[in-house]
């Protein structure tokens, strides 16, 4: 079909055609028939992405057939990027003036996609828009999600029932089921080089905020995710290690100054957290992490600098002042919340 006759039939169907989305999907280790179960889904969508792009991390082409099979772009770079690495390569070759990014592990409702390009369209200054991710028992996964002054984060609402509503301004989404502005990807430097994974969602949507580029949460836009919360070693030293790598490079440094009683107790209690939980280790290893990659942090602090068009003040106060979460245990949350939040108020007028 020429591009003309797509165009009239978009415009019989009451959509008009604003621009090529293209549909990036990362696949590791999982059952390749998830990943096409994924990409089913997205082609059932009223309106379908206009280009499928898989990377493939598994390092033996696990993917390859797959990918062929169901007509996507495939790429493999021969080895594990990361979740992060994998997109940013991807977004380099994507064609789309959109980027949808969906985990393998998920299935999107047919109107989901369509809600969320009608977000981006209707709000010019937004760079993101997220969906509102479900587990599989209907409940919610993530979706407006908080980001504390820490640099901590969490899925927003989890474990209660979806809401319903208009898109929204927020701090954060998922990366689960997110649309971005490819130009806007681009000109942020794309996911951060110094994260692996699990964290790159979180720090692109504080980067964008932190350009002057909204960040939209849309309810309605629904995506149904297979996940677990694995609470591994190897986890918390990716989560570890995203959260640090941001707090160091988006945090303007008289923020960092007036935070560092915040960040000093939250590093006790986070090695506290991991020697109770026997990850004690994974944590010592996202510190050398951290320290390897300190010129390559030291370089992204002048790049988010230079797009800053947001001070610290203006934005921390819609970071979270108490960590709210039942995936994290946290035995300083209920102490003095009164204090915590003054402290808090206190910080973003002094930033």
């Amino acid at each position: 079909m020429t591009e003309a006759a797509e165009a009239d039939r978009d415009a019989a169907n009451g959509r008009p055609r604003t621009g090529r989305i293209t549909a990036i999907l990362i696949g590791y280790l999982e059952d390749p028939s998830e990943t096409a179960r994924a990409i089913t889904s997205l082609r059932r969508q009223t309106r379908p992405p206009d280009e499928f792009l898989l990377v493939d991390n598994s390092g033996n082409g696990r993917h390859r057939a797959m990918a062929e099979s169901e007509g996507a772009v495939y790429v493999d770079p021969g080895r594990n990027l990361g979740f992060a690495a994998g997109v940013n390569l991807a977004a380099e070759r994507a064609s789309g003036d959109r980027l949808l990014l969906i985990n393998p592990d998920s299935s999107a409702e047919p109107e989901c996609l369509a809600r969320l390009e009608s977000a981006l369209e209707s709000n010019p200054g937004a760079s993101i828009a997220g969906a509102q991710v479900l587990l599989p028992d209907g409940t919610v996964n993530a979706g407006d999600n908080p980001i504390h002054l820490s640099g901590l984060a969490w899925s927003g609402n989890l474990g209660r029932e979806p809401e319903a509503g208009d898109p929204r301004g927020t701090l954060s989404v998922s990366g689960a089921a997110m649309l971005v502005d490819a130009v806007s990807f681009r000109e942020l430097g794309g996911f951060h080089p110094g994260i692996f994974m699990y964290f790159e969602d979180t720090d692109l949507a504080w980067r964008s905020r932190i350009a002057g580029r909204e960040v939209l949460f849309c309810p309605d836009a629904r995506v149904a995710h297979d996940y677990e919360f694995a609470k591994a070693d190897s986890k918390w030293r990716w989560l570890e290690e995203g959260r640090i790598s941001a707090v160091l490079t988006n945090y303007q440094p008289r923020t960092l100054v007036l935070l560092s009683p915040l960040l000093v107790a939250t590093e006790l209690a986070t090695w506290a957290a991991a020697v109770r939980g026997g990850w004690a280790r994974q944590k010592a290893g996202a510190w050398v992490t951290i320290w390897r990659n300190r010129r390559l942090l030291g370089e992204w602090r002048t790049r988010v600098a230079g797009l800053r068009q947001v001070s610290d003040g203006e934005l921390l106060p819609e970071f979270a002042q108490i960590v709210e979460t039942p995936l994290l245990e946290s035995r300083s949350a209920g102490i003095f919340p009164g204090l915590q939040r003054a402290y808090a108020r206190l910080v973003s007028k002094l930033a």
